[in-house]
């Protein structure tokens, strides 16, 4: 409820909570008000999916700490690094309910970051808890968050029709047909998403907003289904081995609207005056068109899509609020973010 309806979470649950409680919550705290204000401009999110990995990695922490008595992130034993699985970690220690497990994070009293609020509130998709019994605190609960990568699929690796699509912090790569296949219009928005085809002839992303339902005999479309596009890419690299990274099927029996802003790609063919001749100008905002001279991924041939040392795309999106840590949970520039999935990390 937090983050589908965040205005509602701060009206009900946050502003009854210090009454009902019975650890002592001071409503006049700058930590418990900024937490109201927060959720009160902050827009409906994604949900959290339960995942396995996650699971594992937070049982293992919070198993082993509790026994230990121990206030860390880090994993002490072979088996916990092994397991170890998340893009954004919160632990915390003394109660056992989810209800003052989450307004203790959420309120963050003390931690002058507000990383716990921050973390909770980051648009990841899987979530791990585990709850365990602590030698020094009581309890102890670890919350390990992820976000997504989908790679090496036979077909698409993400496919939309008619749809709503939101995807933030993903890596798509390695797919027998486009990243992202998106057909018969929908509504869609990236942010800081890296889309990588490389090693075949499709392209990373496909927009169309029609439909082929009926073909002749010799393959021909001869029933068309046509629905408006909406789409937004911000922050985002759509890359290719293709001349093209974007292939555009476009009706026009329905509107499409598609803008990409502040993004890295590469795009030739589709500038010809037969196609969209007015790509770069009319639907890129401050977008960076590479070619295959320029520094991108660190090494594609090894699927490694972290930025290379002088990247094209650092220091080149703009910033978000709420996206504050890349896909591994690496912190994002405040001023001058990278492109993509990754924040360019020095060794």
């Amino acid at each position: 409820m937090a983050r589908m309806n965040p205005v509602l979470f701060a009206n009900t649950v946050v502003t009854q909570y210090p009454a009902k409680t019975e650890w002592h919550i001071n409503s006049n705290s700058t930590y418990y008000k900024s937490l109201l204000e927060t959720l009160l401009k902050l827009k409906p999110m994604n949900l959290l999916y339960p995942d396995s990995l996650c699971y594992k990695s937070a049982l293992c922490h919070a198993l082993t700490t509790g026994r230990n008595g121990t206030v860390t992130h880090d994993r002490t034993t072979d088996d916990c690094r092994k397991q170890q699985y998340f893009s954004g970690e919160c632990c915390h220690y003394g109660n056992k309910t989810a209800i003052d497990i989450l307004l203790s994070l959420l309120i963050d009293e003390g931690v002058a970051s507000l990383g716990h609020r921050e973390i909770c509130l980051a648009p990841y998709k899987k979530l791990g808890v585990s709850i365990q019994a602590h030698t020094s605190y009581g309890y102890t609960a670890v919350l390990d968050f992820k976000y997504s990568k989908i790679y090496n699929t036979a077909g698409p690796g993400i496919y939309a029709r008619q749809a709503e699509v939101t995807l933030d912090n993903c890596l798509v790569y390695n797919n027998g047909a486009s990243s992202l296949f998106l057909e018969q219009g929908g509504n869609t928005s990236l942010t800081y998403c890296t889309l990588a085809n490389y090693g075949n002839n499709a392209s990373s992303l496909y927009i169309s907003n029609t439909f082929c339902k009926r073909q002749d005999d010799k393959g021909n479309c001869i029933q068309r289904i046509n629905f408006p596009l909406n789409f937004n890419a911000q922050n985002c690299i759509v890359a290719s081995s293709q001349r093209d990274a974007i292939d555009i099927g476009a009706s026009k029996d329905a509107t499409m609207d598609y803008i990409f802003d502040h993004c890295v790609l590469n795009v030739e063919k589709i500038l010809e005056p037969k196609n969209f001749p007015d790509f770069l100008t009319k639907n890129c905002k401050n977008c960076f068109d590479f070619t295959n001279s320029d520094r991108l991924f660190k090494s594609k041939d090894y699927d490694n899509y972290k930025l290379d040392t002088l990247s094209v795309a650092e220091m080149k999106a703009i910033p978000i609020p709420n996206f504050n840590f890349d896909l591994e949970g690496t912190p994002r520039d405040a001023q001058k973010p990278d492109v993509g999935a990754y924040e360019y990390k020095p060794k």
